[in-house]
């Protein structure tokens, strides 16, 4: 079994990118699936990141002993988030072993902070297609909104949730109606809003850092006007 990496990303820090992979390599990813260019909706965003952030990938993953498939498109995902999520799930397809490896999704702000041993091996050996990682989250605590919340009420400044992360290598595994739906080509939905299939629980051995509130507030507001640009086209259901 191997663990493969995929990452989408798009004009991000090259210190963030080598610090993410890096982490991840700790966490076991043998190989990493690294697609890049911008949602067509995505304010003045273009088809390839800068040079530079390439080149950090490539670093890292020599440093590492990563393998990299490095995809560069042509032009910016008319599909947006779905288009570019299913061209991930066809690239990784390429080099995986079907139904034996495994996919670890990654986003580029973030950080593995906790990677147990003995969880690939649990992954071995179940016979469910997904499982559940911690991703945590350090609330801003220096925003205006937030100091007065904390001067009210007795607040955790650490959020935790489990989140699904992890998927067998199913050939034909794609994105449906939105970016969140993963489902087989039988139709099971891998990851959704709805009821879902059920998932390993490996919440104890794997913990990621979502580092989202330490980017640039021109890179927030970015993602925000994309997000609202997508809820009024109604691209996504």
């Amino acid at each position: 079994m191997r663990l493969i990496g995929l990452l989408s990303w798009y004009a991000e820090r090259p210190s963030w990118l080598a610090g993410c992979i890096a982490s991840y390599r700790d966490a076991g990813i043998e190989h990493l699936v690294a697609i890049d260019g911008a949602y067509a909706l995505f304010p003045d965003g273009s088809a390839r990141s800068s040079g530079v952030e390439v080149d950090s990938i490539v670093e890292v993953c020599n440093a590492h002993g990563i393998g990299l498939t490095l995809v560069r498109p042509a032009t910016t995902w008319a599909g947006n988030e779905i288009e570019k999520r299913t061209s991930l799930f066809r690239h990784a397809e390429a080099i995986a072993s079907p139904h034996e490896d495994w996919y670890l999704i990654i986003d580029a702000d973030e950080l593995v902070t906790r990677a147990l041993d003995g969880w690939r091996e649990q992954l071995a050996r179940t016979s469910l297609d997904c499982a559940d990682v911690l991703l945590w989250e350090r609330d801003d605590r220096d925003s205006e909104p937030r100091a007065q919340v904390d001067r009210s009420f007795r607040l955790d400044p650490v959020s935790r949730a489990p989140i699904r992360k992890l998927f067998r290598a199913i050939p034909g595994l794609r994105c449906r109606d939105n970016h969140y739906t993963w489902v087989t080509p039988d139709g099971r939905e891998l990851w959704s809003s709805r009821p879902r299939v059920p998932a390993l629980d490996l919440t104890d051995h794997i913990h990621i850092e979502h580092r989202t509130q330490y980017r640039s507030l021109l890179r927030r507001d970015a993602s925000h006007q994309y997000y609202r640009l997508r809820d009024a086209a109604g691209i996504e259901r």
